[in-house]
This record gives C-alpha cells, structure tokens and sequence, in this order.
C-alpha cells in the first residue's frame, strides 16, 4: 500500500489525471503538499495562469482573499487525493456514456477543490468577527448586505435550500460566534466568477484583445452554461460544511422536524459527494498542518468499491477515524475500523 505523499506524487506524475490545463505551462513544485510555501506556490501560479484569479476576491471593495497558510497546504492535499480517488475508484462507478468526462472533472475539481477553504478569512480572521451579530441576526441576507453587491442566487442553494442554509448559517454564528467559511465560500466564488464572466464578455468585445481573449476564454471554455456550473461548484462548497447531525440537534432543540437528507453519492450531487469524501479523508487538517502526517497513512482500493486506509504507530487515529466514521449519512458510504485501518466501503 503507498503512503499518501506516494500516491499524491503518482497522480501529479499523470498529468491528464491530475491537470486540467497542460503541465509546463505553468510552475508546479515538485511536492505542493509538503510545505506552506510550495501551496502557496502551487495555488497562485495554477489558478493565475488559468484566469481564475478573481475567485481570490473576498468582497464588493475589490480586495482578495488572504491565504491561510495551513489551510493551503490541506487544500492542495485534497486536490490530489480527489485526483487519486477518481482516477483509481470513483471513475469505475460512472457509465460509459456519461457526460462526466475527465476533462469536465478536472475543470470542477480545478475550481471547486481549489477554492473551498477561502471562506475562512471570514470564519477565522478577526477582523470580521464583529460582523457576527449581524448574521445571527440577518442570516445570508446580512451577509449579502454587507459584502456583496447583488441579492442572492437560488440557483447555489440546491443540495439544501435558502431557508436550510439560512437556519444553519445564523445557527453557526449564535452557537459558534463565528461565520460559515463553507457558506461564506460558496457565495463568494460563485458571485466572483459571475463578475469575472461578465469582465470577459466585456473584453472580448474590444479590437485588438485577441491574445486577451484567449487568456479569459480558458476560464470558460467547457461549460455551454457557465452559470450552471458555477452554481454548482457554489453549491458543493456550501453544502460541504454543513453537518446534518448538528442541523438536527438545533432543529430539535428549536421543536422543529428533523432534516430529511439524501446522501451524496457518484450518483447524486457527484462534485458534492467527492469534495466531502476527499476533504474528511484528508489527513493534514487533523495532524496540527503537519504535512509529515502524510508519509504514515497509507491507502488502498480494493474491489473497486473499498478505500482503505491505513496508520502506522505515529498517528493516533481517534479522531481522525471518528471524523470518517461521520461520513456515513451524509454521503452514501458504509465506515468500518478496524485497528489502525478503517475502510469506507461505496454505495
């Protein structure tokens, strides 16, 4: 079984597995995941050179997001384990003829993965702690008040409603004081590439921008309907925080019906199901951003419907374990530990 940093670096050493765009157009370092600077690195030259820099700008002023330093280095490891997941498992489950081809992959995933932490400047950073009272209060509405200049969007609210993520939204910030980087996050992306499409229509119309034309198109080149797959990636990022046992246990303690919640599967909300499967497998977020963590936990498929996934003595699993184990209900996996392995087995 290869070591999670091995398995990361068979991707990486596949290209039309792991890139959307060609390699050697743009500078990958040669681990990513291994430090905070080569994710930085990574992060900023892939989604430069892609024309996908305004999915970094945070608010209406313009401004861009700061990259969290361990959050990078989780991000980029999600990146090529989901990379490594539908190369070697996930792809088995899609009928042949399915639209879901590797390219139309790898353009989700390039933008989807990539950006699903930036929210949490607004979680983490204290600089937006004193708006948390306002979303206690005004749930997104506040939220689009204050740092967005267009009403929100029905069309990002899909695996769970407006009034679903509202509920959980407000909920996060009276019980967390904080504010949802998954909610934030969604919006933001999706409000940012809206702004970048239409700087692109704007562009393309003016003489003598062809090389600039070229460079914009790239960001849009798969969908026939931008829109649709950006509320999508929108969608898949929101949906990827909210945890429907805790929406459950407010939803009670407020004498409310339970949430009824059709897991996620290859099936069903595909992006969602693998940005939630990667991200809870993804083992640095758990180990204090210690990309080291990588080199003894281990991962195998079997049957084509099995990952397992294996720690040496150097990791203590609890936790970590019990955050799979979460999986089940959300997305439509079965979790069975056993020892210092725990194997998800595909529904």
């Amino acid at each position: 079984m290869p070591s999670l940093s091995c398995a990361y670096y068979e991707i990486k050493s596949n290209p039309e597995a792991c890139f959307y765009y060609p390699v050697g157009f743009f500078p990958i370092p040669d681990r990513p995941w291994e430090s905070i600077k080569n994710a930085e690195d990574f992060l900023k030259s892939y989604l430069e050179y892609g024309g996908k820099s305004a999915i970094l700008r945070s608010t209406k002023d313009g401004t861009y997001l700061s990259l969290i330093e361990g959050r990078n280095m989780h991000t980029v490891s999600t990146y090529f384990l989901g990379a490594f997941l539908m190369e070697h498992v996930l792809r088995t489950r899609i009928k042949a003829r399915d639209e879901y081809s590797q390219r139309t992959f790898l353009y989700s995933w390039f933008i989807a993965c990539l950006s699903h932490d930036f929210g949490y400047l607004f979680e983490e950073s204290d600089i937006y702690k004193q708006f948390v009272g306002k979303i206690e209060t005004g749930g997104i509405d506040a939220f689009y008040n204050e740092f967005i200049s267009s009403p929100p969007d029905g069309r990002i609210f899909k695996s769970y409603t407006y009034e679903q993520v509202d509920y959980y939204f407000r909920k996060r910030a009276k019980e967390f004081h904080c504010i949802d980087h998954g909610i934030v996050g969604g919006i933001l992306l999706y409000t940012n590439l809206l702004k970048a499409l239409e700087e692109w229509k704007c562009l393309t119309k003016v003489p003598g921008n062809s090389s600039l034309r070229y460079y914009h198109d790239r960001l849009f080149r798969i969908p026939m309907n931008p829109r649709k797959y950006f509320a999508e990636f929108a969608d898949s990022i929101i949906s990827h925080n909210i945890f429907i046992k805790k929406m459950n246990q407010w939803r009670a303690n407020d004498q409310m019906e339970d949430l009824k919640h059709k897991p996620f599967s290859m099936k069903y909300k595909r992006l969602a199901f693998i940005l939630g499967l990667a991200d809870t497998l993804e083992p640095i977020k758990r180990f204090d951003y210690n990309p080291s963590c990588l080199d003894h936990i281990s991962i195998e498929i079997k049957n084509n419907d099995r990952i397992v996934i294996t720690c040496d003595e150097n990791i203590n699993t609890t936790n970590y374990f019990l955050g799979i184990k979460d999986m089940e209900g959300w997305l439509n996996v079965k979790v069975v530990a056993c020892n210092r392995s725990i194997t998800i087995i595909l529904i």
